[in-house]
């Protein structure tokens, strides 16, 4: 039986915090330069490639919002 951690699931974060934000992947997809595709597949993802998770991260959602 196997059993997944949730709370480590960088993926469910990233997607979590751009629901917060009421973004759309659409809308993320611009502000990061890559396809809708790859953003599904961060936000599914347990992990995620080191360059894309600093990209990910220097993208304020915030900034978005005020």
């Amino acid at each position: 039986m196997s059993t997944t951690n949730t709370t480590n699931h960088i993926g469910r974060k990233i997607s979590g915090i751009r629901e917060l934000s009421r973004m759309k992947q659409e809308a993320l997809t611009r502000e990061l330069g890559v396809s809708q595709q790859t953003v599904f597949n961060i936000e599914k993802s347990a992990a995620i490639d080191a360059d894309l998770l600093a990209q990910v991260t220097e993208f304020d959602l915030n900034s978005q919002f005020g």
